[in-house]
């Protein structure tokens, strides 16, 4: 019964986000802000979702303050409050907002007041829309607990020991070395060798390196137009599209600054003693960058990191 429960949750949230994306109240920014959560984060979305409201009803009061004021002509402003709007509802994948407060800003730079109260109107519909299938939808997920959400079936057994006598695909070791030591004894019991494809990060690998290996692994002849397309769509793929990645900066942006990070760096010195130096900084109130913590060893290492 539970496991019935369970999927029936699991098909409450799919069929809701499904309605969602078809409505075109979502897109895709809102999967990928889903991807950053985890064990270490459990909430993180539903956090960053909240902060947004917060921000949002913020925004709405000081817009409709502003076409409330009878005297009122400072139409930059309004632009900074919507830019804003724009910026955050992008960061969460919030589309249907995002593209109200996009037709409200070209209202403001026409100095079109009717248009603008007729876009805040709109803005103010859809934003109630959002903020209620959310709510809606992070009241299933807490329903549906991340305990429930990891089924056993799908749970990864890190493998430790050397002798583990059982090689199978898509198994997970603990490091590396754990895994070159078990295909070696394996190897050796069972009397064969085997050859590991080196990866090299300075290699350029080009269209003409992928023909050769297509044929050689698969038996498969490709000509070079073809594995240059090819080329070109898997980069696609593994990084993103340029122009797309430069439309959500503004909302990555946005998430820096409403979730501060911690950046871990080391340096050699140049100097009599050597050494590295180990530093651990953020950003203060005022944008600047604070140093938490710093640490002179004698190299850069997991053993000096902790």
């Amino acid at each position: 019964m539970l496991g019935l429960g369970v999927e029936r949750l699991r098909a409450d949230m799919n069929r809701l986000l499904a309605l969602l994306f078809h409505q075109g109240v979502l897109d895709e920014q809102f999967l990928q802000l889903q991807q950053l959560q985890d064990e270490s984060s459990p909430n993180f979305v539903s956090e960053v979702v909240n902060i947004y409201f917060q921000e949002s009803e913020k925004l709405l009061r000081n817009l409709r303050s502003l076409l409330m004021d009878r005297e009122f002509s400072d139409y930059k402003k309004m632009g900074v409050h919507l830019n804003q709007f724009i910026g955050s509802s992008s960061s969460i994948g919030a589309k249907r907002v995002r593209n109200v407060c996009v037709a409200f800003r070209v209202a403001s730079e026409q100095n079109n007041r009717l248009g603008c109260l007729r876009a805040l109107e709109l803005l103010e519909h859809e934003y109630c829309y959002l903020k209620n299938k959310l709510h809606e939808l992070f009241q299933i997920y807490r329903i549906y607990t991340p305990d429930d959400e990891i089924m056993d079936e799908d749970r990864v057994e890190v493998i430790e020991e050397v002798t583990n006598p059982i090689i199978e695909v898509n198994q997970r070791y603990i490091n590396k070395e754990t895994l070159s030591q078990v295909m070696n004894l394996h190897a050796f019991l069972h009397q064969f060798t085997f050859r590991t494809e080196r990866s090299n990060p300075k290699r350029i690998y080009t269209s003409n390196d992928v023909v050769a290996d297509m044929l050689r692994q698969y038996d498969v002849s490709l000509n070079y137009t073809q594995t240059w397309r090819a080329k070109e769509l898997a980069v696609k793929i593994l990084r993103g599209d340029p122009t797309e990645s430069y439309q959500k900066l503004s909302g990555y942006l946005y998430i820096l600054e409403k979730q501060p990070i911690v950046v871990v760096d080391g340096t050699g010195l140049k100097s009599f003693y050597g050494g590295t130096i180990l530093i651990a900084s953020t950003l203060d109130l005022g944008g600047h960058i604070l140093s938490l913590a710093y640490a002179l060893v004698d190299s850069e290492n997991i053993i000096s990191w902790t």
